[in-house]
């Protein structure tokens, strides 16, 4: 958290299902500059070729550093730069995490990654450094062209028919 002076901080703490809590601390005094080192975040998900993790990334202005996991599958990492822009990385192999570089302006950036292989799945944990934030995103694939269309709900005809077939059992039992 940056601290630029004296005063009261709130920081929020939430992971990939949401809010966990917030935590209220003062500070009194005059500040010290420090160096700060660059912080990581990251977020996972499953993905597999047919279903790839999607992420959010709210990066900060300059040099921004993706990486994915590793051990033992392929990822493939695909993402649309704040200028919309689309870019495809698949440079490291089974053992090593593809690592993305790219210049950024403080904006989001949205990220897909999915394994190389058409069998393989895993959870893919995707780390950024010089961004505040990774988040697991339902809103990146429609930017990918990858958003399905909700199916839209159709009557079963089971009800229509043994709707029928109790009418036709009325009438045969009147009948005899």
């Amino acid at each position: 958290v940056p601290v630029s002076g004296a005063g009261t901080y709130r920081v929020t703490f939430s992971d990939t299902k949401g809010y966990i809590g917030t935590f209220v601390f003062v500070v009194t005094g005059a500040p010290t500059p420090t160096e700060t080192q660059a912080t990581m975040v990251s977020a996972s998900a499953p993905a597999t070729r047919a279903a790839p993790a999607y992420f959010e990334v709210d990066t900060r202005v300059g040099t921004v550093t993706l990486t994915t996991s590793s051990g033992g599958i392929d990822w493939v990492v695909e993402y649309i730069d704040e200028g919309g822009s689309p870019h495809k990385i698949n440079d490291a192999g089974l053992l090593d995490p593809e690592i993305v570089e790219f210049s950024a302006q403080g904006g989001r950036v949205y990220v897909k990654v999915y394994p190389v292989g058409y069998n393989d799945r895993g959870t893919v944990q995707l780390s950024a450094t010089n961004a505040d934030a990774v988040r697991v995103s339902q809103n990146a694939p429609v930017f990918f062209g990858d958003a399905t269309p909700t199916p839209t709900e159709t009557a079963a005809p089971l009800p229509a028919v043994l709707a029928l077939l109790a009418l036709l059992v009325v009438i045969l039992s009147r009948r005899g």
